[in-house]
């Protein structure tokens, strides 16, 4: 599955050394972590696996393990008349259900019942919010039957138990209308159009039951056969093989589909609209379609998912198996929450489409996407997790099955990046939390789909990939797949898989990187001896295993390789080995070289090992890698270093290098450091870039870096609009015009409004139209703010007015974002707060006030907007929201933004106080980085005197500075309660003179960061007690 959470199932793992008691026979070439056996005597103590983790998990959370199986569902029958329109089904499941066990359930004492002998006679369903009518079993011989439902359960007794392996059939009668998750309907209306008529299922981690009485766990699975009646213009999809579509004498017709491989609850499908299709070319017989509604075409299917075949065919050859399905269907749907593997029948977003503009900058997404939940096939579908905490055995090899289609298909440099950036985006995760890879202590399932399951978890394949070799791993995984065929697993059983083809003991490995949590940070140091011609690489392992981190090993085993090259071109290697066992958290690599002398260093170029690299080896190094490196990812961290040092030089050498630059990849990263940098130098970089940058994908990395106001900025973006739409396509104009918006230039509030209006500036699904937004929200203008009230607030607004129904999305960000950071031109409190008011009324209405035909996603940004908006007023209707119109697997995570609103409180003059200093602040940042500027170009035409003017000049702006400093301080104080009646009379505390911030850009703007943060922290720490301007 492709989550959009930025964007995340249970079970009781074995004995980790079970079937590997064995001593194994070792190469002696392995790395040391291999060869010790010290793990096998594991402290006694509770796993960390079963520890909740701060930020992952509430204290409350606790162990979660997979449901015994004694009654088990083994084949299930739907039968249903769905009535679209009216957002309704009717029907009849019969579920075949077998006794697995194969002992009679006899009492072990008399008085005692017995556990086995309860489950033997009764089994319980998810079942939520279903109208259950009738409840019956057969054959006669199992005797009578009684059932009690409590809206989200139903439990099913029967009056004699099941006698070993007895087979018996129950029949469920119910019926859905509208429900809340699960099975999703579209139906056009006055406000929506254009949308096309359909249903359809989307399930994942626990929404089956939602609309299906089943026992909606992973580790059940059973076989399937559809029974759908419907409209007959229409068209109906689901899992398996069509075998009957039978006509009924009402209008409708019955489509009827069989499975019979078995399937858990979340990967049952199905689907009934009015689609164009588009018929791929069959893989060996296997017929391959692609549907969408009407309001797409065949040309758009094709383009979208045309490499489908070619990804069939490289697969099954990857893997060693053959593909198991039937068929291969795809439909796009906004219902689908990202893409979901189902059985035969893929569903992806309709956000994932693309036309031919959009294709040259999200076509390779869209085919990640594609052979990731191809991925699935194998990972997930063909083989089942047994229960949650085991999702990385599905998701992490999907998304490394994508990373391995490029390796294979683009570029070892596209790889590479692919890599890099999943590395990236776990770390980034890691800073709010760090877990386990196998993790049972959780609130909710759906909270393990993140990007520790993710991206963490590929890179942990990808390293056992280069333990194993590329023969024994590939071998090891293909035994996986035939032997695991239609059952379920857990984490040893892939273990074990990998030991038997490579004959090494891995439980070190999985002690360390799978149930351990957090990963090696490095800090390295070059020297260079030249009088022996020795470069020696000192690497320190330094992440914390205190606090939060105090489950993370010490010392995490691994062999990593160093490589230096010389002035004339040659790669001298060496290595460094940590082992526990040595106790030491350092190592060092010595590299002979040759006469001549090095000039570049890379560690681990190969990307062989997750870790996070601290190396500064001096700016000509970091200048060499960078232009003579052979690895991608050593190459981006040189430029990134250069950046970090942020000096005249190192930003001149980047400027110099990213010019000759070859590969896009690179330019992307550098891009994104240019824009965290900000630096004045950074700034002139980035500008310059937006006129020169012709590549689609690296211009998707520049525009979002281009975020600061600056003259030269402001230029870039114009002349990048200034493009024709083929040349830079629709995000990239999108960002353009949002960022245009952030300059704050009085002449650019009308070119957004003419673009407002402008039908060629709507984009495909609405993305430019939505950039234009987002971009008038951030001008703070009147005008600006008028337009976004009309896009989203007139009584004939329609996705068909707006453009797409996705520009909702951005029309109810972007009025909150008027609202509560730009003040839509107001200048008095009390109209800031009318504003906010009247934003808040506006998106209410369209969101969580609105009626059934809203998708979730876009009632999910209202939530989100509302509590941008600190509209306490309306917490009550927004809790009924959460609680009414969301799934329980979302309800946890948007729980914590209602608390957030309610500690938070309303948007009262406090709060609107630390608003206008955040823009008081940015303003006066944007000057001094200006006078920054001149300060820099004095001193390299080493005029002394002009530098002196220049100087002053700062130091004068800074009283400016110095003043916005004063205002922070007041209003932390007047958080803090510093206003005190002493002796009668009122006194107010003088502010003590505080320093001047940092002159160097990147710090300065962390320390008015933290200037700001105390501000805030103060008015949390006022609603928290009860105090705070303006409560409702």
């Amino acid at each position: 599955m492709v989550a959009t959470k930025q964007t995340n199932k249970h079970k009781n793992r074995k004995t980790r050394e079970e079937g590997s008691s064995r001593r194994k026979k070792v190469p002696h070439d392995m790395p040391e972590q291999l060869n010790n056996n010290q793990h096998e005597q594991q402290q006694q103590q509770q796993p960390s696996t079963l520890l909740p983790v701060d930020g992952f998990a509430t204290p409350h959370a606790h162990p979660v393990y997979a449901p015994s199986l004694v009654l088990v569902p083994i084949r299930t029958f739907i039968f249903l008349d769905v009535d679209i329109k009216n957002r309704s089904a009717t029907g009849r499941v019969r579920h075949w259900i077998r006794n697995s066990t194969a002992h009679p359930a006899v009492p072990s004492v008399e008085e005692d019942s017995g556990l086995l002998l309860l489950l033997t006679q009764s089994i319980t369903f998810n079942a939520v919010s279903l109208d259950i009518r009738g409840v019956s079993s057969s054959p006669p011989t199992a005797g009578p039957v009684s059932f009690v439902y409590d809206g989200s359960e139903l439990k099913v007794t029967w009056e004699s138990p099941f006698a070993p392996n007895e087979l018996r059939f129950l029949d469920i009668e119910y019926s859905v209308t509208n429900p809340i998750a699960g099975l999703y309907f579209s139906v056009p209306d006055d406000k929506h159009p254009d949308r096309g008529l359909h249903c359809a299922t989307d399930h994942e981690t626990e929404r089956a039951r939602y609309w299906l009485p089943c026992v909606d766990f992973p580790a059940v699975r059973t076989s399937l056969e559809f029974y759908l009646t419907h409209d007959a213009q229409l068209t109906a999809l689901a899992n398996g093989t069509l075998f009957a579509v039978k006509p009924n004498p009402n209008g409708t017709k019955t489509t009827c589909y069989r499975l019979d491989r078995l399937c858990p609850s979340y990967l049952i499908c199905f689907a009934i609209g009015d689609f164009v299709q588009y018929n791929d070319q069959p893989v060996d017989g296997m017929p391959i379609s692609y549907f969408a509604t009407k309001e797409y075409t065949k040309e758009q299917l094709a383009l979208s998912l045309g490499r489908t075949p070619a990804m069939i065919r490289w697969l099954k050859q990857r893997v060693g198996v053959p593909f198991p399905w039937p068929k291969y269907h795809q439909l796009f749907s906004p219902f689908i929450g990202g893409a979901m593997e189902n059985i035969s029948l893929v569903t992806h977003t309709d956000r994932l489409l693309v036309d031919e503009i959009r294709a040259k900058e999200a076509g390779w997404s869209t085919d990640l996407t594609n052979i990731h939940e191809m991925g699935h096939t194998y990972f997930g579908d063909l083989v089942v997790t047994r229960h949650f905490e085991h999702a990385w055995l599905k998701e992490s090899w999907a998304t490394y099955i994508a990373a391995c289609w490029q390796q294979d298909n683009v570029s070892a440099d596209e790889f590479r990046l692919a890599m890099i950036k999943n590395a990236i985006s776990y770390f980034d995760e890691c800073e709010k939390y760090i877990r386990p890879i196998v993790c049972r202590t959780y609130d909710s399932s759906w909270d393990l789909f993140d990007r520790h399951t993710y991206p963490g978890g590929a890179w942990r394949i990808h390293m056992l990939r280069h333990i194993l070799g590329e023969s024994a791993f590939w071998a090891a995984v293909t035994t996986y797949l035939k032997r695991f065929t239609s059952k379920t697993v857990e984490t040893e059983d892939f273990k074990r898989c990998l030991e038997e083809a490579s004959s090494l003991n891995l439980t070190p490995f999985f002690d360390q990187w799978i149930y351990s949590p957090g990963f090696p940070k490095i800090k390295a140091a070059y020297t260079y001896h030249s009088d022996t011609r020795l470069v020696e690489v000192s690497l320190t392992q330094t992440q914390s295993t205190e606090g939060k981190a105090a489950a993370v090993p010490a010392v995490f085993e691994f062999t990593i390789e160093v490589h230096v090259i010389d002035a004339d071109g040659a790669v001298f290697k060496g290595k460094a080995t940590f082992s526990q066992k040595s106790g030491s958290r350092s190592a060092t690599a010595f590299v002979p070289m040759g006469s001549a002398k090095p000039v570049a260093v890379e560690i681990d170029p190969r990307g062989k090992i997750l870790h996070q690299l601290d190396f500064t080896p001096g700016e000509e190094i970091l200048a060499s890698t960078a232009k003579k490196g052979i690895d991608v990812g050593n190459r981006i961290h040189a430029y990134e270093e250069l950046i970090k040092k942020g000096s005249s030089t190192s930003m001149r050498k980047v400027s110099e290098l990213l010019a000759g630059e070859p590969f896009f990849g690179v330019r992307e990263r550098v891009y994104a450091a240019l824009g965290r940098s900000k630096s004045a130098a950074a700034i002139a970089i980035i500008a310059r870039s937006l006129r020169k940058e012709q590549n689609i994908r690296a211009l998707n990395a520049l525009l979002p870096a281009a975020s600061m106001r600056d003259p030269a900025i402001r230029e870039g973006l114009i002349s990048i609009l200034e493009r024709p739409v083929e040349e830079t396509a629709y995000q990239i104009r999108a960002v353009a015009y949002e960022n245009l918006g952030r300059q704050r230039d009085v002449c650019d509030v009308e070119r957004l409004l003419v673009a407002l209006h402008d039908p060629r500036e709507v984009g495909f699904l609405g993305a430019v139209r939505s950039g234009v937004l987002r971009g008038l929200a951030h001008t703070g203008t009147a005008a600006a703010h008028a337009a976004l009230v009309s896009v989203l607030g007139g009584r004939d607004v329609t996705t068909r007015t707006l453009g797409h129904e996705y520009v909702y999305l951005a029309a109810i960000s972007a009025l909150a974002t008027s609202a509560s950071d730009g003040f839509g031109g107001a200048t008095s409190g009390e109209e800031i707060r009318r504003l906010r008011r009247d934003a808040a009324e506006i998106i209410a209405d369209v969101t969580i006030r609105a009626g059934d035909g809203v998708l979730p996603l876009v009632r999910e940004q209202g939530i989100n907007s509302l509590a941008a908006l600190g509209a306490v007023e309306l917490l009550g209707e927004i809790r009924v929201a959460v609680e009414t119109r969301f799934a329980a697997q979302y309800q946890h995570g948007l729980a914590a933004v209602l608390r957030r609103l309610q500690l938070g409180g309303g948007g009262g003059g406090q709060a609107l106080d630390v608003s206008r200093l955040l823009r008081l602040v940015e303003e006066l940042d944007d000057k001094v980085k200006r006078l920054e500027k001149e300060v820099e170009s004095a001193r390299v035409s080493a005029a002394g005197a002009a530098a002196a003017a220049s100087a002053a000049a700062v130091v004068a702006a800074s009283g400016g500075v110095q003043q916005a400093h004063g205002s922070v301080r007041a209003v932390t104080n007047k958080r803090e309660g510093v206003h005190e009646k002493r002796g009668g009379a009122e006194e107010t505390e003088t502010p003590r003179p505080l320093p001047l911030p940092p002159s160097h850009s990147r710090h300065r703007r962390r320390w008015w960061g933290a200037r700001l943060m105390d501000a805030l922290r103060g008015r949390n720490r006022s609603a928290e007690n009860g105090g705070g301007a303006d409560r409702r």
